[in-house]
C-alpha cells in the first residue's frame, strides 16, 4: 500500500471517500471524488450530515452514499478507496453477521455492489493516498447544502493535478 494515489487500470474509475467529524457542531462531512483511468477528474461531492455518526458507522454511511451516487450516475467498474481498514474489511468479509447499525449499513453496501456493480471493489488505501477526498470531507463541514462538482474544486486542484 503506497502513500500516493495510483490511477486505476483501463476501463475502471476510482471513487475515493473520506469522512471528517466535528463533535463541537455534531456534524459529519463526506468527501467523495471520482477519477477515470487517466487520473482525470470526473465528479466530486461534499455532504454534511447531522447528528454525528461516530467512527466506522459514519464511514460506512459515506461508503453507502458513494455507492448509491455511482449507481445514480450510471457508472460501472469502480474501485472504491477508503483509508479505514475496519470498514473495508467488513465489506470484504461477507461471513461476518453484524446486527448493529454499522453491520446493517455494510450489508446494504454489499447488496448494492453485488446487484449493480459486480465488477467493482472496495479497497483500503493509506491516508496519504486519499488526500483529495480528505480535503473535501473537511470542506463539507463548512457547507450548508450538499454540493456536486462537475469541475475540479479549487480546494483540491493542486492535489488532483499533481496525482495525474
Amino acid at each position: 500500500m503506497g502513500e500516493t494515489w495510483i490511477k486505476p487500470k483501463a476501463n475502471f474509475m476510482k471513487c475515493n471517500i473520506d469522512v471528517s467529524f466535528c463533535t463541537i457542531d455534531n456534524l459529519v462531512g463526506f468527501g467523495i471524488i471520482i477519477r477515470d483511468h487517466n487520473g482525470h477528474f470526473v465528479k466530486a461531492q461534499t455532504i454534511q450530515i447531522a447528528p454525528i455518526l461516530h467512527g466506522q458507522e459514519g464511514k460506512a454511511k459515506a461508503l453507502l452514499h458513494s455507492i448509491n451516487w455511482i449507481i445514480e450516475l450510471g457508472l460501472v467498474n469502480v474501485i472504491f478507496e477508503m483509508d479505514d481498514v475496519i470498514v473495508v474489511d467488513a465489506f470484504n468479509n461477507p461471513n461476518v453477521d453484524d446486527m448493529s447499525e454499522f453491520g446493517s449499513t455494510i450489508y446494504d453496501c454489499r447488496k448494492l455492489v453485488d446487484e449493480y456493480l459486480p465488477n467493482s471493489t472496495v479497497v483500503f488505501i493509506m491516508k496519504k493516498a486519499n488526500k483529495a477526498a480528505s480535503v473535501l470531507a473537511c470542506v463539507a463541514l463548512d457547507m450548508v447544502c450538499p454540493q456536486v462538482y462537475d469541475h475540479v474544486p479549487l480546494c483540491i486542484a493542486s492535489i488532483v493535478f499533481k496525482e495525474m
